[in-house]
């Protein structure tokens, strides 16, 4: 079990490839686009269908990222930003 980190180091220095081209990437891979989400957006991405997956690391296994797909989100809880899910 993971309780903190055992080595820490700081970058010195980085360099970039001549001709690198970040954007490449997502040529060659597509791109995934992040919006922020409001009560309008989220209700126009669940008429449309739109499949949803929840990404986090659970208390159990705190240093593993778990994906549950296929949530069906039910909209924000109260005035939170807190998505609840089943």
């Amino acid at each position: 079990m993971h309780d903190g980190y055992r080595a820490q180091s700081r970058v010195t220095a980085y360099f970039v490839p001549a001709g690198f081209r970040p954007e490449a990437i997502g040529e060659e891979v597509g791109l995934l686009g992040v919006l922020p989400l409001d009560c309008a957006r989220l209700s126009v991405l669940r008429q449309t269908g739109v499949t949803f997956a929840q990404a986090g690391y659970s208390s159990e296994r705190a240093h593993v990222m778990s994906v549950e797909f296929d949530c069906e989100v039910t909209g924000f809880l109260g005035d939170r930003p807190l998505l609840p899910h089943r």
